[in-house]
């Protein structure tokens, strides 16, 4: 009573993002939160692009037309949300906000199910600007939490795949309608999208893995693409309550950032698996001031003759000045060139990559020629 007579406003609904391809199990996990919900009052958007929409359907038998105990429910009609649906999808949730002042009661929790191809960073996008643009929704709402269903037995498989989305309409449509989804995005593209995207990652159906070892490594490849994501893994979808009806666990903040905020993320990420694998009383490559090395406007010092070239990835030779500088210093250099190149990912994934210098450009017929081999 005390903060209604000071005029301070209610908290802010969260909002909860389900994304992954068709068949993951997203409507599963969905199912079960609503089973399983422990008194919370729930709207559901549903998002597919189906002519026909199951999951909706799905969702209503559960809470049935008359039940304001259970789940309230609005579908989306027109597509994706992270197309032609977007306005479409903030007018959904200002309908259930108006639903909700109309019974009498605040929703704990608003959950939205994204079609197969929805990429969740242009669904987080359209959050952002709504907010910069202090919509309506967003002064009773706040995206809180995004959950990517991943189905495990087929992770592998769609990772090396070479295919369009739109060659995958299995991925995006239901029962062999026909593909709305016109996007010609590689298919691992957004599967790592999803991947990355997310505060929670939850690896369904293990029970379909072939051992203990074929889980430990699809674990260690998603932790490997998120590492701030907190990973589950379950079987039909049963997963504890709070990974959709709770906050981001742990360092995730994957909700409340944006395309900057992720590439920052990515950078520091970076940073710290190079220095884990360096160990803590190693220098960085980079830093040479035990050589008396100087890179400054790419000027090298010829104090003492001799030289030689280190990969750094920037196109240029330094050489070493100083006295006291040996032909030992210089395999030591050599040999940390190798560690750094010898990567984690190389050990366990045989991931290599390599920086390729020249001042002249390639061939445009000739370089689309090799890339379409």
């Amino acid at each position: 009573m005390a903060s209604a007579a000071q005029g301070e406003s209610p908290p802010r609904i969260p909002i909860t993002l389900l994304s992954g391809f068709l068949g993951a199990g997203k409507t599963t996990l969905l199912r079960q939160i609503l089973e399983n919900k422990g008194g919370y009052k729930v709207a559901v958007v549903v998002n597919d692009v189906a002519k026909v929409n199951i999951d909706s359907k799905l969702v209503r038998e559960r809470t049935g037309p008359t039940d304001s105990e259970l789940a309230d429910c609005m579908e989306l009609q027109n597509g994706c949300a992270c197309c032609n649906a977007s306005d479409e999808l903030l007018q959904s949730i200002l309908q259930l906000l108006r639903l909700s002042e109309r019974r009498g009661y605040a929703y704990d929790r608003i959950i939205i199910e994204l079609s197969g191809v929805a990429e969740p960073k242009n669904i987080r996008r359209e959050f952002v600007e709504a907010l910069q643009a202090e919509h309506v929704v967003m002064k009773q709402t706040q995206l809180q939490t995004m959950v990517t269903v991943v189905d495990s037995p087929s992770f592998t498989s769609l990772y090396s795949s070479k295919q369009d989305i739109i060659d995958r309409p299995d991925l995006c449509n239901e029962d062999g309608d026909e593909a709305e989804a016109d996007s010609e995005r590689k298919v691992v593209d957004l599967l790592v999208e999803q991947v990355e995207c997310a505060d929670y990652v939850v690896l369904n159906k293990t029970d379909l893995l072939e051992g203990q070892e074929q889980q430990l490594s699809l674990k260690a490849t998603v932790a490997t693409i998120n590492p701030t994501a907190h990973v589950l893994s379950c079987e039909w979808g049963k997963v504890p309550l709070d990974t959709v009806m709770g906050p981001p666990q742990g360092s995730s903040w994957v909700a409340s950032a944006d395309d900057e905020d992720d590439l920052r993320e990515a950078v520091r990420v970076a940073k710290e698996l190079t220095k884990r694998r360096k160990g803590p009383d190693e220098k960085p490559i980079d830093d040479h001031s035990g050589h008396g090395q100087d890179h400054s406007d790419h000027q090298p010092d010829h104090g003492h003759g001799h030289s030689h070239s280190h990969g750094h990835g920037h196109g240029h030779t330094h050489q070493h000045s100083g006295e006291g500088h040996t032909e030992e210093d210089c395999k030591v250099c050599e040999a940390e060139k190798d560690k750094q190149e010898t990567t984690s990912a190389a050990q366990r994934f045989g991931i290599t990559s390599f920086v390729y210098t020249a001042r002249l450009p390639f061939h445009p017929k000739r370089l689309m020629q090799v890339r379409h081999s």
